[in-house]
């Protein structure tokens, strides 16, 4: 070697440090794989067996709904505004729901019919899956079918419960608490003071507005034709993961 290059200096090109903070982050922002209607079911089969090992809930539920249902009454569950199961979890729980009410009341899966404008294909292969079939429309007109049916309709807009309590034959809703909708019209800005939402209610809600009536004034002085109701305690899920599926959930019955 060169006495002379001994004692010179080289420049060295170092890597850029890692930035490891930085690559944790990006491998969290990563596409996920796409999912499969098979991959969705098997996530409504896991969320099922989870409800199933909280029994005071589950009993809960079922004691409302065997206190309102006649043995061998229902004979079909229409669910309405079920939401799309593919990328929700709570809808993934209110389906659980839903298999658990078939057992409870012994009825099929193909007497379960779920309708929602807003559901995907990937929802509807779900569903199909689970043996459960998909309406074309939120109705059926035929006072037979009503009269046998339980309507399912877990955080349905109240647009739609009404229509289902204005039926003459509606006998059994499960969904949120009537008295909670008519709360939140009445204290919706818009309506302003509580003489508009009563206006309200009594405008565009007046099936619900009259079940609401009905539910608060329940005695034994009760009359053929009433709406009752069961709430089920929010604090018997509210700790749970899974407890925006079921929350402000009440049994509805016509007598």
């Amino acid at each position: 070697m060169d006495p002379t290059e001994a004692d010179t200096w080289h420049l060295v090109a170092r890597p850029p440090p890692r930035n490891r903070r930085r690559n944790a982050q990006s491998s969290r922002l990563r596409a996920t794989p796409p999912r499969s209607p098979a991959d969705h079911a098997a996530a409504i089969t896991r969320a099922a067996a989870v409800l199933s090992q909280h029994r005071v809930f589950l009993e809960a539920l079922m004691a409302a709904v065997h206190a309102a249902v006649p043995r061998g009454a229902v004979r079909r569950i229409r669910c309405l505004a079920l939401g799309r199961v593919s990328d929700n979890p709570a809808a993934r729980t209110q389906t659980a729901v839903l298999l658990a009410l078939c057992v409870a009341l012994g009825v099929a899966r193909g007497e379960v019919v779920c309708y929602d404008p807003d559901m995907l294909p990937d929802d509807l292969a779900t569903l199909g899956l689970l043996d459960i079939a998909a309406a074309a429309t939120a109705d059926e007109d035929t006072e037979d079918y009503d009269k046998h049916t339980l309507f399912y309709m877990p955080h349905a807009p109240i647009v739609l419960v009404e229509r289902i309590m204005a039926r003459p034959a509606a006998r059994w809703v499960l969904g949120n608490d009537v008295l909670g909708y008519a709360d939140r019209v009445l204290r919706t800005p818009s309506t302003h003071t509580a003489a508009t939402g009563e206006m309200v209610m009594n405008g565009e809600y007046p099936a619900v507005r009259a079940a609401v009536a009905e539910c608060m004034a329940a005695d034994e002085r009760t009359k053929s034709g009433e709406w009752r109701r069961t709430r089920i305690p929010d604090a018997l899920a509210r700790d749970e993961a899974w407890w925006l599926g079921v929350n402000d959930l009440a049994m509805h019955w016509r007598l």
